[in-house]
C-alpha cells in the first residue's frame, strides 16, 4: 500500500513528473505545425532550430547576456509583485546574492511565486508582436526567416538563463520543488509561445497544436499505466 506520508512528502515531484507528458506533447505539436510552414529553402521549424543552437553556441563559448535576462526578470518580477500583493522578491538571484546572506535566507513563498517571473518568455512574445506588425506592410522571406531565427535565439536565452537562475536557488528549494518549478516553467512557456506563434507564422493552427499535445500526452500516460499496472 502507498505510504501517505511518503506520497505527501514527494507530492511536488509526482506533480512535476505528471506534467512531463503535456510538455513533450506541446513541444511536438508546435514542431509539427512549424515544420509544415516553408520559409525560403527551409521550414519555420528549421530556422527556429538554427536560432536556438546558435544562441547555445554563443552562450557556451563567447558571451552570456545576463543584463538582458536581468531586465526581463525585473520587469516580470515587478508585475508579479503587483499581481500577488508584494509576496515575491523583485531581484534576480545574482542581485540577491550581492545583498548578502540575510536576504537569501528570507522565506520565498510557494513554488509558483518563486517561478512566476520565469513563466513568460518576454522577448519571444515581443518578437512575435513586432513580426506581426511588420507583416502588415512587408511580406519578405528575409523578414520571416530572420524573425524565426530570433524567436529561436530568444527562447534559448530564456530557457538557458532560467535553468541557470533556478539552479542558483537550489539551496532554498527541495529537489521535488525544483523539478516542479522546471516543469511549470516549461509547460507555461510552451503554452505562451504556441498562443503567440499564430501572429508570426501563417497557417499555424493553435487547435491542432493542443489536439496533438493531448494525443501525445495521452499515449505517454497510457504507456506508463500499462508498464506500472498491467
Amino acid at each position: 500500500r502507498v505510504d501517505k506520508d511518503l506520497l505527501r512528502q514527494h507530492s511536488k515531484g509526482l506533480i512535476a513528473l505528471s506534467l512531463i507528458p503535456p510538455v513533450i506533447g506541446l513541444g511536438l505539436g508546435i514542431q509539427q505545425q512549424l515544420a509544415s510552414v516553408p520559409v525560403g529553402a527551409r521550414s519555420f521549424a528549421e530556422w527556429i532550430g538554427i536560432g536556438l543552437f546558435t544562441y547555445l553556441g554563443v552562450h557556451l563559448l563567447f558571451y552570456q547576456p545576463t543584463t538582458l535576462f536581468r531586465v526581463h526578470h525585473t520587469l516580470l518580477s515587478r508585475m508579479t509583485l503587483w499581481l500577488f500583493g508584494g509576496q515575491v522578491a523583485t531581484t534576480s538571484p545574482q542581485e540577491a546574492k550581492k545583498k548578502g546572506k540575510a536576504q537569501a535566507e528570507q522565506p520565498q513563498g510557494s513554488t509558483l511565486l518563486t517561478v512566476s517571473p520565469y513563466l513568460i518568455p518576454l522577448y519571444t512574445v515581443l518578437l512575435c508582436l513586432a513580426t506581426w506588425l511588420f507583416r502588415r506592410w512587408w511580406t519578405l522571406t528575409a523578414l520571416e526567416s530572420g524573425a524565426a531565427f530570433l524567436i529561436g535565439a530568444s527562447l534559448a536565452l530564456h530557457w538557458v538563463m532560467t535553468a541557470d537562475s533556478l539552479q542558483q536557488q537550489r539551496a532554498r528549494m527541495s529537489f521535488d520543488a525544483y523539478l516542479l518549478a522546471l516543469a511549470i516553467v516549461g509547460l507555461i512557456n510552451l503554452v505562451v509561445v504556441s498562443v503567440c506563434l499564430p501572429l508570426t507564422v501563417p497557417g499555424f493552427s493553435l487547435p491542432s497544436v493542443f489536439a496533438e499535445a493531448l494525443s501525445r500526452a495521452g499515449t505517454i500516460y497510457m504507456a506508463i499505466f500499462q508498464r506500472l499496472f498491467l
